[in-house]
């Protein structure tokens, strides 16, 4: 908590490679809250890989590369920003980048990266609930057998708000889910490939609303019900 983290660099170090200014590997449970990753010249800002995680009221600052990825865990991240302020053209930018994990994503904010606002890959499954997403080169890409779930989202200004494909031959395509609004009435850019697929679903506003909020349902479960 309270943590204020720049000027970091990623590093090999007994043959390990720390991609991250901070790097957090193998840990059961990893709570990051109240806390500033900024400025940071390294791979990631933050790298978290295999295990459990609860990102809260944290921002992501100007970082050089992703702001934070996650790599084979389960958690949530909520009340977050990933931001980049300043101008450029670093293609290789992500705010949040997910690989092989299952996320709840909710009431964060996604501004101004030059290549995606949140990357998801590699099987991920994922809700993405009420957060905003602006500014970005892409919103949201969904690739690689990874699975997406919209809810109450703010796409504005992306140059794509949704884009789904398949980048590793390994993998298939990528598959989002948007619920109880139609994709191409609301003004959602989106764009898929022939593998990759982009959907609309109808859930009960008062039964959406109950599953969202109780506190009692645990990650599993809420996919399941989605599902």
């Amino acid at each position: 908590r309270h943590l204020h983290l720049s000027n970091g660099s990623d590093r090999w170090i007994e043959g390990i490679y720390l991609t991250g200014a901070l790097s957090i590997y193998y840990n059961d449970m990893v709570t990051i809250s109240d806390s500033v990753i900024t400025r940071n010249q390294a791979d990631d800002g933050i790298n978290i890989k295999n295990g459990s995680v609860v990102i809260e009221d944290s921002r992501f600052i100007d970082n050089t590369f992703d702001q934070m990825d996650l790599d084979y865990t389960q958690g949530t991240v909520k009340n977050s920003a990933f931001i980049n302020s300043t101008p450029g053209d670093n293609n290789n930018q992500d705010g949040l980048d997910i690989s092989g994990s299952k996320i709840l994503l909710a009431n964060s904010q996604f501004f101004g990266l030059r290549d995606k606002g949140v990357s998801i890959g590699e099987e991920t499954a994922i809700i993405l609930h009420s957060n905003r997403i602006e500014e970005n080169n892409t919103g949201v890409a969904v690739k690689d057998l990874s699975r997406a779930y919209f809810l109450a989202n703010e796409f504005i200004g992306n140059d794509t708000d949704i884009n789904l494909y398949q980048k590793k031959s390994i993998f298939g395509g990528g598959h989002g889910y948007v619920i109880n609004q139609e994709a191409g009435g609301t003004g959602i850019i989106f764009s898929t490939d022939r593998k990759s697929s982009i959907q609309n679903r109808r859930i009960e506003d008062a039964q959406l609303k109950l599953l969202m909020e109780s506190e009692s349902v645990g990650i599993d479960d809420l996919f399941l019900r989605l599902e």
